[in-house]
């Protein structure tokens, strides 16, 4: 997962008083400034949702943190407002938040293998990295360099994004939209009275941005096929 500059972001908190909290749901595992992402605010946070690189078999996630006071205003959040060893104690208005323990196992077991599981992804994205750069600008891959990173999904940016979506399916080969619809068009956001053409910069994005397959049990061979329906499509003169 790409990250921001966090040694400006935690100086500019420090100057005005404020505290970073690190949205760190699909970089567990990753690097920042030779840190781990997630480890350079007061606290992290990162998802253990299936689909995100640390997935578990269901919705979970996890806070980290050096303070103390934190800590124990987390765990009483989580359950209910109460503090440890006072059941039906509500010093907070709570949730009922609590990892069941089969998702509990099954992390344990997964997290010591995060680091090669991450090492499979980043070798995928290398592989399109390498056949897709050459097509551009009508597709354009990420950013490149994937050392250090947690990679999530490769998404590219594709003109004539349907009919590739279209050619890549008639190839058996699975696509997804991250994000079809911009939140400024979304209609939770209707009363804040923006309308298409307000960001045309985020609209663009949504009609052109499409993740391509990517996770560590592909099989041998599946990225290079993809690479090859990719690069079949626009030499067709797309």
């Amino acid at each position: 997962a790409d990250s921001p500059r966090m040694a400006d972001l935690t100086a500019l908190a420090a100057r005005h008083g404020l505290h970073v909290v690190e949205d760190s749901a699909v970089a567990l595992g990753a690097e920042v400034d030779g840190r781990p992402a997630g480890r350079h605010g007061v606290a992290g946070v990162y998802s253990f949702f299936p689909a995100k690189p640390a997935g578990g078999i269901g919705d979970g996630g996890m806070i980290v943190t050096d303070d103390d006071g934190l800590a124990t205003t987390a765990r009483m959040l989580r359950n209910h407002g109460q503090p440890a060893g006072k059941r039906f104690y509500h010093e907070l208005l709570g949730f009922n938040c609590r990892m069941d323990e089969l998702t509990a196992g099954f992390l344990l077991r997964k997290l010591p293998h995060l680091d090669e599981l991450l090492r499979r992804r980043r070798a995928i994205a290398e592989i399109y990295e390498e056949g897709l750069r050459p097509l551009a600008p009508a597709l354009l891959p990420p950013a490149a360099g994937f050392a250090g990173r947690a990679v999530y999904t490769y998404v590219v940016r594709a003109q004539e994004r349907e009919a590739l979506r279209a050619h890549l399916a008639g190839e058996g080969i699975e696509t997804a939209v991250y994000y079809p619809r911009p939140l400024h068009l979304q209609p939770a956001f209707a009363h804040l009275g923006h309308r298409e053409g307000d960001f045309p910069v985020a609209e663009r994005l949504s009609r052109e941005a499409l993740a391509l397959p990517l996770h560590p049990d592909m099989a041998p061979g599946a990225a290079e096929r993809v690479v090859t329906a990719v690069q079949r499509f626009y030499a067709a003169g797309r």
